[in-house]
């Protein structure tokens, strides 16, 4: 049977929890309220929210590191970098997550869709449009703002 760190889960758990309020508390009043960016400032709780991406960046280091410590213990990494099997476990877990993340951007586009009202024969457009929210290219930072608040 597989041991587990609960401590660790709990923490994941509470900073995944806190994860969502962030981005809910940040996305919906200037998407779906009509509030300004210069109005909603004023009524946000976390202003980066580096607070809770840090926890996820120290988390995802920590278990690459416990795998690879396991592995290596075993002699499965005989000459593979650190470098290498980082990449390795970063493909692996984008994999794993993959499928979830896909029907979590569906649900939400869907949601976004019948919120806004738009009819089926909006949708084709409406599709077009949110290709780079669902390629992920809005964290890149070009040319894009996040499709729910613009640009």
């Amino acid at each position: 049977m597989k041991e587990r760190n609960y401590t660790i889960e709990f923490y994941r758990f509470m900073f995944a929890i806190n994860f969502i309020l962030v981005h809910a508390i940040m996305i919906f009043p200037l998407g779906y309220m009509g509030f300004t960016m210069s109005a909603a400032k004023d009524a946000y709780i976390y202003e980066q929210a580096f607070d809770v991406i840090l926890p996820f960046m120290i988390f995802s280091g920590y278990f690459m590191m416990q795998g690879f410590k396991k592995k290596q213990a075993k002699g499965l990494l005989n000459g593979i970098s650190p470098a290498k099997q980082a990449w390795g476990y970063l493909a692996g877990r984008i994999k794993s997550l993959m499928p979830l993340l896909l029907i979590g951007i569906f649900a939400g586009w869907l949601a976004n869709g019948l919120w806004r009202g738009y009819t089926l024969a909006q949708y084709p457009e409406y599709f077009i449009s949110c290709i780079g929210e669902f390629l992920g290219l809005q964290i890149s930072g070009i040319g894009m703002g996040n499709g729910f608040v613009g640009a």
